[in-house]
């Protein structure tokens, strides 16, 4: 069976939207002082010994997304707004009222709203055997390799009762609505269940969706997809409670009783059709507008995208930024009080601050309670149980030991660096792209990279093998296959990728409906799990898809030797 096959952020691109209306994009020229300081500290790098010299690079990364403001998905700026601010702002316009927003006046003619409220309790070179032959590769019989029918992606597994470590109310309910890529969507799920254990609302699993690029129909329903395809929902129950999807409609009735913001909701077309989506889903309203039409008619100064009631008013949020939570439970439930039965938390994505878990210079800026509570957060979102199976056999089939170092080469000229290095970016930001415009013209510069870097490891007794697995977009497999060719002609390291990973994933699954449906997106889950097993990882910046990895390790404590892959560009 043929099929196309992409690797890693070929199917999580931020994307090229145009900048809307009511954005001000940035001139990074004007922060050039700043991020000149930074380029300075760069140069640094090579003088800090190897337990320091990660943390540092991580620190200058930070550093340079905050000053440039680059948005995550080309399209919005995040994490600038104050939530203390928007509370005082509240406060002095008399919107801290505790009185509760009903929604009486928006149910369906005939139901019955004391029916609808009502309480319920509801590596070594002898150890890679990758069959080097791609067109024909073969895998004899092993015991270790045992798939015995397809994945069930589309259903859940209530059979097993399973008493999480986290309590909560048990007819107060909280349900996001996931914005951007795939991978921002994991890291707004787990803000999620933050907050809704800070609230204590039991957590409604949202749908996912898949990204733009992959949505062939024009249809409210064609990129949504059952959460049980990105993680492992069983993992998560331990946590957290979770309500099913009928029980949460029987509840809520037909509206979200208040609409949770995490940043300001416009009338732009992306919030509206992810929006709609949603709703579709969930069969339980939000918006203002129930078709097309309606919105593209009433689609101007004046229009108000949601019915629900929002907590903040928007009338507070003027900055036109996401909000950055407070940790105390105190302030977050002064910020979104509401005696609403169902809540809608919409877009949530960086509002919470996780950086402190991969940057240990900064662990002093969390509470040992909310550093706990993000371990156990990333802990309890893992991939689907299916994909960690695939990773584990093609590891144990293809690497033998398990050691290997993993690679994630991020910069694609159509996506990447077409939103990150535009013409008239200088200074530190400046002199990243134009390395990775000359590396992208002669790969022999990131395949000597490779070289040194493995060097280094084995020097510094990180790991011995010289198996690299390198996860990159398609459009940069043929720069990875004159990488891979340099460096079988110049050194023994072996180097696997997508198309490794594809062939041996076709072994078993290539007859399911439900794997051929959602390709692209479950190999991507499969590289990130494969990267995340890797001895050391080597990342890249200013991509989600990296740092939902680096968490991982990170919070596993894995992350020693781990570092960036501008390593690989010779600074």
């Amino acid at each position: 069976m043929s099929r196309n096959y992409v690797g890693s952020d070929g199917i999580i691109i931020h994307g090229n939207a145009a900048v809307s209306k009511e954005e001000t994009p940035i001139d990074p020229s004007k922060l050039q002082p700043v991020v000149q300081e930074l380029y300075h500290a760069q140069q640094n790098y090579q003088n800090i010994n190897t337990e320091n010299s990660y943390q540092q690079e991580l620190q200058v990364q930070q550093q340079v997304e905050q000053q440039l403001n680059f948005p995550q998905n080309g399209r919005m700026p995040i994490g600038s707004g104050n939530a203390a601010d928007i509370l005082n702002s509240m406060s002095e316009r008399n919107l801290l009222d505790p009185s509760p927003i009903k929604m009486s006046q928006f149910r369906e003619i005939g139901a019955d709203p004391e029916n609808d409220l009502e309480e319920t309790n509801v590596n070594q070179d002898n150890d890679f055997r990758p069959g080097l032959d791609f067109n024909n590769m073969q895998f004899p019989d092993s015991s270790k390799i045992h798939v015995t029918k397809c994945p069930n992606l589309d259903g859940h597994d209530w059979s097993e009762e399973i008493t999480p470590k986290y309590t909560s109310h048990p007819w107060r309910f909280l349900m996001p609505i996931l914005y951007y890529g795939p991978n921002n969507q994991i890291h707004g799920l787990r803000e999620s269940i933050i907050l809704a254990i800070k609230l204590n609302r039991t957590l409604a699993l949202p749908p996912f969706h898949k990204h733009a690029s992959l949505v062939e129909e024009n249809t409210p329903y064609s990129d949504l997809v059952e959460p049980t395809h990105r993680i492992d929902e069983r993992a998560l129950r331990h946590l957290v409670k979770i309500v099913k999807l009928d029980e949460l409609r029987q509840k809520c009735g037909t509206w979200f009783g208040t609409a949770l913001l995490t940043r300001p909701v416009s009338c732009q077309q992306n919030m509206f059709e992810r929006l709609f989506s949603f709703e579709y889903y969930t069969q339980i309203h939000i918006l203002k507008y129930h078709t097309w039409d309606d919105f593209k008619k009433n689609q101007g100064a004046n229009c108000e995208l949601l019915h629900s009631p929002p907590l903040p008013p928007l009338s507070a949020m003027a900055d036109k930024r996401a909000i950055q939570l407070p940790n105390s439970d105190e302030e977050l439930k002064k910020l979104y009080f509401s005696n609403e039965r169902c809540a809608a938390l919409v877009f949530p994505f960086k509002n919470f601050n996780f950086d402190p878990i991969v940057l240990k210079a900064q662990s002093d800026r969390l509470t040992p309670d909310m550093r706990s509570l993000m371990e156990d957060v990333i802990n309890a979102t893992p991939r689907p149980p299916y994909i960690k199976d695939v990773a584990t056999m093609f590891i144990d089939e293809i690497i033998r030991q398990g050691d290997f170092i993993g690679i994630h080469w991020r910069y694609d000229l159509d996506d990447w660096m077409s939103i990150n290095c535009k013409d008239g970016v200088q200074g530190f930001m400046g002199e990243k792209c134009s390395q990775i415009h000359s590396a992208r013209a002669d790969p022999t510069i990131l395949a000597r990279g490779v070289a040194k870097i493995v060097q280094y490891l084995g020097e510094k007794g990180a790991t011995r093998s010289k198996i690299v697995y390198i996860a990159t977009p398609l459009a940069e497999e043929d720069m990875i296959e004159r990488i891979n060719d340099w460096l079988e002609q110049n050194t023994s390291i072996k180097v696997l990728w997508s198309r490794h990973l594809q062939t041996f994933f076709d072994h078993f699954y290539q007859n399911c409906d439900v794997v051929n449906r959602d390709w692209l997106d479950l190999l991507s889950l499969l590289e990130q799990e494969v990267v995340y097993r890797s001895t050391v990882f080597i990342r890249s910046v200013v991509s989600s898809w990296s740092l939902n990895v680096q968490l991982q390790r990170s919070v596993e404590n894995r992350d020693k030797f781990d570092v960036t892959n501008w390593r690989l560009l010779g600074t």
